[in-house]
């Protein structure tokens, strides 16, 4: 008897003892079983610390309005395993995930795979299927050895670059930073749009590939408080709206648009008229103004220095209510310290998940005296904590909600269903 669709997500989670274990060998061996022939298409890669889901979005957009058929792949997903693969602008069917699981499970003989792995996988059966215009990666973990990068990539983008899962990925900046070049191939295109990248790195770069673009050098991008603008090298600038996320990973995902020969389309209004469809859920999103409700994933001191800016950029009459729940591997102290900056009462949250720090862990590296203990409470989850603050914010106050996809998705979830 076959599976439905959520038995399978269910199995996918036991499919492999592990979370995480990264390494190709056992994804190419199932993906030489899974599919037939090369894919032969264009294949973007988008690896970095912070900033990969918002330049694969502008990549989607861009494909779009150009009236090109893209593949999406991106991870983690919110509420719907679907989100993490999109055709043409949508999310598949259960029965069209549930017939490519079974060809997945056929290829995979003895093969364990992670929850990731299998995804990732399944994402490339469908390519094979759906003969899609542009095939639109974003790597989980690092990018070397992540099962993205069983398909070599035509553009490769590096983000960002700084701390995060050194469990995996090493504890220097350059270790970190070579892992995720990994996603670059002899002879490929790639695109750094991190002008802070490692200077070291950049050099190895060189020696596999002729085809690298350099943020502020290649291409460039300035903001200009409630407007910004991008340049191509030796090209006329370009001046648009204000965006609510980094704008350098706009610039980037623009630079490679400008490499893919089949898509030549660009132009200033056509640019414009992409990213005003874009809609980024969970990171920065406004869902609400009176309060202020702002969803955001952000969730190491990269990206919450971002979120600092776009906070103060916005300003805000009233008080900020902060939620928050963090995983055991983030720099908690760090990004504690930063969220300060604007934090007038804290809410602190468990989340479901063993990955999780507790409430009260996350209390204690907070000096709050006994006087200011109404500042800070802790709740047994991230819905219960969003709960109090609403109910304690004023119509000029802000709610922020961060810290994790685990912390955002259950109120992200809780607001679908008030709208339903």
């Amino acid at each position: 008897m076959s599976k439905t669709f959520e038995q399978w997500l269910m199995w996918m989670e036991s499919c492999h003892p592990v979370e995480i274990e990264l390494g190709l060998e056992r994804c190419n061996q199932v993906l030489s079983r899974l599919i037939s022939k090369n894919l032969p298409f264009p294949i973007i890669t988008v690896a970095g610390t912070n900033g990969k889901g918002s330049t694969v979005a502008v990549l989607e957009a861009l494909a779009l309005q150009a009236g090109c058929k893209p593949l999406v792949f991106t991870s983690p997903h919110f509420i719907d395993y679907r989100e993490r693969i999109r055709f043409n602008g949508d999310i598949l069917s259960e029965q069209q995930h549930v017939d490519v699981f079974e060809q997945l499970e056929v290829a995979r003989q003895d093969e364990p795979l992670t929850y990731f792995e299998f995804s990732t996988l399944s994402c490339f059966k469908f390519a094979e299927l759906l003969e899609p215009d542009l095939l639109i990666l974003e790597t989980g973990l690092g990018g070397r050895l992540d099962a993205v990068n069983v398909v070599a990539a035509d553009i490769a983008i590096i983000t960002t670059v700084d701390f995060d899962h050194q469990d995996w990925l090493g504890d220097k900046l350059e270790d970190i930073a070579r892992e995720k070049a990994g996603i670059i191939h002899q002879d490929k295109i790639a695109i750094i749009a991190d002008p802070e990248f490692p200077e070291i790195i950049i050099d190895e770069v060189r020696e596999r590939t002729d085809n690298l673009y350099l943020a502020n050098q290649d291409f460039y991008h300035q903001d200009n408080g409630q407007r910004w603008s991008w340049a191509n090298k030796g090209c006329a600038k370009w001046e648009f709206d204000y965006l609510s996320f980094p704008y350098a990973n706009v610039s980037a995902a623009l630079k490679a648009w400008s490499l893919l020969d089949d898509f030549c389309e660009l132009s200033q209004g056509f640019v414009r008229k992409a990213l005003s469809n874009i809609k980024l859920v969970g990171r920065f999103e406004i869902i609400a103004t009176s309060p202020m409700i702002i969803l955001d994933v952000a969730h190491n001191p990269q990206a919450f220095r971002v979120q600092s800016k776009l906070l103060a950029q916005q300003g805000c009459s009233g008080k900020t209510h902060l939620v928050l729940g963090m995983l055991q591997d983030k720099n908690i102290s760090d990004s504690m310290e930063i969220l300060n900056q604007n934090a007038d009462r804290w809410y602190l949250a468990d989340l479901e998940t063993s990955r999780g720090v507790s409430a009260n862990t996350l209390k204690q590296q907070l000096n709050y005296s006994e006087f200011d203990k109404n500042k800070l409470q802790c709740y047994p989850s991230p819905v219960e904590a969003y709960n109090a603050a609403y109910n304690n914010a004023s119509k000029d106050d802000r709610i922020l909600v961060t810290g994790s996809f685990y912390t955002v998705s259950p109120v992200l979830e809780l607001q679908q269903k008030d709208l339903d």
